[in-house]
């Protein structure tokens, strides 16, 4: 929960590690309760073909605002492109392991970013269906994130 990690969230309410910004902000179990009612799609509105369309359709329009405004940012001539792994640990369709990054668990994402660390765009990694059909036969995966980022 932000710059002070703690490996559980209730630990920012316990005894022992309190964190008073957080547990006077909110009671731990209001903090809970609203967690579980956060949705950002709503589940009846869903066809039994799009999950299989995009694995990410419950959590689409948090990821399509976050990359509008990403789009809006001013660009420099300057930028980076790479993988960059988001930690999660909790039930995914899309999670991944990469053994050999600092965070192995978690949402793979692609990257565009500015020389001072802005993300300037970026594209999720569900599985089939991320990039083009043909640009990944001509390219390869890394090519064809390139290729659409840019």
């Amino acid at each position: 929960m932000g710059i002070l990690k703690l490996p559980r969230v209730r630990l920012y309410w316990s005894r022992m590690l309190k964190v008073d910004l957080v547990a006077q902000a909110m009671p731990r179990n209001r903090f809970f309760e609203l967690r579980s009612y956060v949705h950002f799609v709503n589940k009846l509105s869903i066809t039994p073909k799009d999950p299989e369309e995009n694995r990410l359709v419950l959590v689409k329009p948090i990821l399509t605002s976050f990359r509008n405004a990403c789009l809006e940012l001013p660009r420099s001539r300057e930028v980076s492109i790479d993988e960059q792994m988001i930690p999660f640990t909790g039930r995914c369709p899309v999670r991944q392991c990469g053994r050999s990054k600092p965070n192995p668990v978690g949402l793979k994402n692609f990257v565009m970013a500015s020389p001072d660390g802005l993300v300037l765009d970026f594209a999720t990694y569900a599985g089939k269906g991320i990039v083009n059909v043909e640009d990944m036969r001509e390219f390869g995966l890394g090519g064809s994130i390139i290729k659409k980022l840019v």
